[in-house]
């Protein structure tokens, strides 16, 4: 059996601080072969910086994709190609070509890839389509891909396209968790992941000021909220054969304890030491 835990968009610093703090909890308890997460909010809510990706590593994320805020901070034009960190392939910028991250641990070869959705998004070069066909190619026991998209439609519509090219398609961007986590016909899915960030909140942005902008029409930055962060994240098992026997999501509110949450669930007491 082989196990990866995949934690949807971290948002700014409250989010990468609960993500510190309980996934050290979780290692100690649980046992995951590879540690994934979004982290295209991670610096400040928009973008990332080699610091954070530094940082990241270090609390155990073994390799994070982006999104459509991955040239959002000018650092990151500064990223060593050796980081683990997949851009999203028909993303207009720099590194369209750093789309895959390859991991092997115990003799199993993991890819995680990274691809956006075309409605509603902007700065994209190509479909999809032709993306995740290139994509597919790569060559890995368990292929992870990242859909960071606006709609859920358009996220069914790459599960039913391209379910037998990947192990996993986890969508993420929308920062609210859906419960729609299942496998079908060997394929392991979400429509999103949703988010580590601040709660109560509106999508990790202080809520005051989103409503001042919307409600008011007056200009806002769209500012991390302070509210301490709630913890999103989905658990996939596979197989010797590498193809995914279950897909179970999580939802951690701030005040309750991570450990308490998941005791009782068949997925986690799975894993545990």
């Amino acid at each position: 059996m082989i196990s990866v835990v995949f934690f949807g968009d971290i948002v700014g610093s409250k989010g990468r601080s609960r993500l510190k703090r309980d996934l050290p909890l979780l290692l100690e308890h649980y046992s995951f072969d590879f540690i994934l997460a979004n982290a295209e909010n991670a610096a400040h809510g928009k973008g990332i910086t080699p610091k954070i990706v530094d940082e990241l590593c270090e609390a155990g994320i073994d390799a994070m994709s982006l999104g459509n805020h991955s040239y959002s901070k000018s650092e990151v034009m500064w990223l060593d190609a050796s980081k683990p960190v997949a851009f999203p392939k028909n993303l207009i910028g720099q590194f369209q070509d750093r789309h895959s991250v390859i991991l092997t641990k115990n003799n199993v070869t993991l890819a995680l890839m990274s691809v956006m959705g075309n409605v509603f998004m902007e700065n994209t070069d190509a479909s999809w389509v032709d993306s995740l066909k290139s994509m597919s190619q790569v060559n890995a026991d368990i292929k992870i891909c990242d859909f960071h998209a606006e709609t859920t439609s358009e996220k069914y519509i790459v599960l039913h396209t391209f379910h037998e090219q990947f192990s996993a398609i986890l969508g993420t961007h929308t920062h609210v968790q859906t419960n729609d986590a299942h496998v079908y016909n060997g394929c392991a899915y979400i429509t999103d992941v949703g988010m580590c960030g601040p709660f109560p909140s509106i999508l990790g942005r202080d809520k005051d000021e989103v409503l001042r902008r919307f409600i008011k029409k007056e200009k806002t930055h769209y500012t991390v909220s302070n509210e301490e962060a709630m913890l999103s994240f989905v658990v996939m098992l596979f197989d010797d054969q590498y193809t995914p026997t279950q897909i179970q999501s999580y939802s951690i509110l701030p005040h309750q304890n991570i450990l308490e949450v998941i005791k009782d669930c068949d997925t986690m007491n799975m894993l545990r030491r």
